[in-house]
Parts: C-alpha cells; sequence; structure tokens
C-alpha cells in the first residue's frame, strides 16, 4: 500500500470531524464529501498545473450555483488570488491548513445557504 498523500492526511484530519470522507483523487483534485439532508457537499483541494500551489473548491451537487473559491468566500486581500503557493513540505502543510481554516470557517455551514437557494428549509 502507497504512502498516503500530505492532501489527503490533512484533509482526512481537518474534515473527517464534519462528516466529511475522502472521494478520491482526479485530475490535481482531491475530493471529500458529505451529504446534509439530501444534499451532497464537496470540498476539494486543486493544484496547480504550472506550480506548486494549490485552491480550495467547495460546491454542491445538483443545486446549480458556482464553484466557491477562498477569494469568494472570504473578502479577504490575502487570498487575492485562486491559488496560495508554497515551496517545501512545511510550506505545503501551512497553505493546506490555512486554505481548510477558510473552509472550516466560510464552508462548512455554507450549505444551509445553498438548501434555501434550492427553496428548502431547514
Amino acid at each position: 500500500m502507497g504512502k498516503k498523500s500530505v492532501v489527503v492526511e490533512i484533509m482526512e484530519k481537518r474534515l473527517s470531524p464534519y462528516g466529511f470522507e475522502y472521494v478520491g483523487y482526479n485530475n490535481l483534485i482531491w475530493t471529500f464529501r458529505r451529504e446534509v439532508e439530501g444534499v451532497d457537499q464537496y470540498i476539494a483541494i486543486q493544484k496547480s498545473q504550472w506550480e506548486n500551489s494549490y485552491a480550495l473548491n467547495l460546491y454542491v451537487y445538483g443545486v446549480g450555483l458556482p464553484i466557491y473559491r477562498s477569494k469568494e468566500l472570504t473578502n479577504d486581500p490575502e487570498y487575492n488570488s485562486d491559488f496560495l503557493s508554497f515551496k517545501n513540505e512545511q510550506d505545503q502543510r501551512e497553505v493546506l491548513n490555512k486554505l481548510l481554516d477558510v473552509a472550516e470557517k466560510y464552508g462548512i455551514d455554507f450549505c444551509k445557504g445553498w438548501m434555501q437557494c434550492k427553496g428548502e428549509s431547514m
């Protein structure tokens, strides 16, 4: 069995307490999913194909809303680009944790807003 990627290791540690489970890796994207009141919510980390950097993607299946990234969620100048760069494994871990801080602060309960947009009550 191969070594678990740093991305999966950190995402699993941070997201599993909220009910998210690892879905898989495809085309530079690691995805975790959970179901909330019949709606699938996804949190994904995407690696840039050109450099060592990651972006956070939040979306739900079947609601028709766009993928949200850190800059749309926070309106924070620190996240003025889609991708945050890293140079080594320590930087990589810091970037992943920083993006998952955003997911925890702005994205975990964001699904409620999607369901309201869908016209469902909470």
